[in-house]
């Protein structure tokens, strides 16, 4: 329990930290004889934090080091290293914010600001007992350093409402410590948050002077403060009810039907080739349309992802104006997901080191702060993940049932998800509550999955896979002049040139890749990337197909991956077909057949190979 007298001593060390950075302010010669009496330990300290550094911290550890050799040093020292490193830094003017006394702030500052924070930490705790109010007990709490680090002459506490998070969103109750030329040193009472513009409601009293804030100035105060509690009550009691009225205003926003007429006609110019474009399109407006999430699955490189992300881009673009989606996340499954990282759990807070609930990836799409959102979510790779123990409670959700957590948020309330749709809003009337995750209808999961072993499919629970519908993207069929369309339709950039008859070749050996393991059509762009940077085609041909289609033959049958290869290598040199077959080797662990040696001439390439297997 902290006494009165610790109390006034707070007070009065920081009443006279505030007057010694005032005095400084005016007079930075005086700054930088302080900052030389610092301890030496401290000041190497310093040094060593500063060593290496450019720009401002290199100009504090110039002074610093200066200090320690024992070198005089003054201001205009210090002015004339400013504009040494504005020099070397032509195009920046790198001291424009700052003057000596935000420099030399930090040096003076940096080894008290533990001390200081802590002291405030008691002062907050001692009103809050005194005031027997619910009021948030991590928030509002400023040192010196408050003005982005330049520091400043300012320090206060301000009590806030146990449910607000924001100290300029709402009415508080301080006491703030400022030795500026003013009469008003040490305020306190009633004050309007920034944000609020509304600092003609502040009421504010004061003590002039330091030897006016002793036990009888203390009592006053606690008196005075106990006085505007009814006022700091109600104000905040009808701020809140506004803010609640905000927040409901912009949940029934979210819930508002989603435009998708405009995404279906530009979907047919996404840069983007299917074969079988009309029918795709077809099922995903049908699955949007009809409050579906959807899971694309395919072979790797058919555009699952690209798609998905330009449905989601296309959909905010159309609908944001209604602020009915607020855009996308973006994520990738791993097989190390649990509910920790889509639900969320409880983190150390930064401030205190005390358990916090942490919104997962799944939570993140439906609250900003403590404004209900709604952004769509992407998870690329979905089959990566164990879903049963990745996904949780979002079974449940997903079937549009609420949902409790097991996490309490700080104030000891239970956090729950709840599905809200327009026709909620038409037969009651729903008031937002901060522990609540709204789901709206208009919020939609869309995830890829690569069907490259085809039991990944089943890997995942029926109970999982009937909540999503599935749309296969399949590879093109491949046939004379593919790549040309594809160049054309999908935006391809590459050096035709360049590549010259080898995009036939590319051609070729993608077709017959097909017959064993389908091949999207991202990894033949990277082949064609590849050789068009690379100085010898046939070895850069033979090196993509390292790169790029050797990782995909992985668990295919041993023969198999001998077939294809033999088919392949048959357009290289000897020297070629070496290298290829040692990483055939080296990565599969297949071995191919040494073939006998025959006459280059009638070596056939792969269109002959390919006609033979038509």
């Amino acid at each position: 329990m902290t006494t009165n007298q610790e109390i006034i001593d707070i007070v009065s060390e920081h009443y006279n930290i505030s007057k010694n950075l005032t005095e400084f302010k005016e007079n930075n010669e005086k700054f930088l004889e302080e900052i030389k009496s610092i301890d030496r330990v401290d000041l190497r300290e310093l040094r060593v934090y500063y060593e290496g550094k450019k720009k401002v911290k290199g100009l504090r550890f110039f002074v610093v080091d200066q200090i320690l050799k024992n070198q005089s040093i003054s201001i205009d020292d210090i002015n004339r290293r400013k504009e040494e490193i504005n020099a070397e830094f032509p195009d920046k003017n790198v001291f424009r914010n700052w003057s000596n006394f935000t420099i030399l702030f930090e040096l003076y500052y940096r080894r008290i600001r533990n001390k200081i924070k802590e002291k405030l930490k008691k002062l907050h705790s001692f009103l809050r007992e005194n005031l027997t109010s619910q009021f948030n007990e991590n928030e509002s709490i400023r040192g010196f350093d408050v003005n982005q680090g330049y520091g400043t002459t300012v320090c206060w506490v301000a009590l806030i409402p146990h449910y607000e998070k924001d100290h300029r969103n709402c009415v508080q109750l301080f006491i703030a410590i400022d030795f500026r030329e003013n009469e008003k040193k040490i305020q306190y009472g009633l004050y309007y948050g920034d944000s609020m513009d509304l600092k003609e409601n502040n009421i504010i009293n004061w003590f002039s002077d330091i030897t006016q804030f002793n036990e009888e100035g203390l009592s006053e105060m606690l008196i005075k403060l106990k006085e505007l509690l009814p006022d700091y009550l109600e104000a905040n009691a009808e701020i809140h009810d506004l803010i609640i009225e905000d927040r409901g205003e912009k949940l029934k926003k979210i819930t508002k039907d989603i435009d998708f007429e405009k995404l279906e006609e530009k979907f047919m110019d996404f840069p983007l080739y299917f074969d079988n474009i009309e029918d795709i399109k077809n099922q995903t407006i049908a699955c949007l349309k009809s409050n579906k999430n959807i899971i694309f699955f395919g072979p790797p490189g058919t555009g699952k992802t690209q798609l998905a992300e330009l449905i989601c881009k296309y959909v905010y673009e159309y609908n944001k104006s209604k602020e009915n989606i607020h855009g996308y996340i973006f994520t990738t499954a791993t097989a190390d997901w649990t509910t920790f990282e889509t639900i969320g759990g409880y983190m150390p807070n930064l401030e205190d080191q005390a358990l916090k609930f942490r919104p997962g990836l799944f939570l993140q799409c439906f609250r900003r702060g403590d404004d209900p959102i709604n952004k769509w979510l992407i998870i690329d790779e979905i089959n990566r993940a164990d879903i049963d123990k990745a996904f949780g409670q979002l079974f449940s959700v997903l079937s549009n049932n609420k949902v409790n957590l097991p996490y309490l948020t700080n104030e000891g309330e239970e956090i729950s998800i709840e599905p809200k749709s327009i026709e909620d809003f038409a037969r009651e009337s729903i008031e937002w509550d901060k522990n609540v995750f709204y789901v709206t209808n208009m919020w939609r999961l869309l995830a890829t999955m690569n069907t490259f072993d085809k039991a990944s499919l089943y890997e995942m629970s029926y109970a999982f896979m009937r909540r999503f519908a599935f749309i296969h993207i399949d590879v093109p069929q491949v046939k004379g002049g593919i790549i040309d369309i594809l160049v054309s339709k999908a935006k391809w950039k590459i050096n035709k040139e360049k590549i010259g008859s080898y995009i036939n070749k590319v051609e070729d050996l993608w077709k017959i890749l097909n017959d064993y393991r389908k091949i999207g059509p991202a990894i033949i762009y990277d082949i064609l990337q590849y050789l068009s940077e690379f100085p010898n085609l046939e070895k850069g041909l033979v090196y993509s197909i390292i790169h790029f289609i050797l990782p995909q033959f992985e668990g295919l049958k041993e023969e198999k991956v001998i077939e294809c290869i033999s088919k392949i290598e048959n357009n290289f040199s000897k020297q070629n077909k070496n290298i290829l077959n040692k990483a055939v080797e080296d990565i599969l662990d297949v071995k191919i057949p040494v073939k006998k040696e025959t006459n280059t001439n009638n070596i056939t390439n792969i269109s002959e190979e390919l006609q033979n297997h038509d």
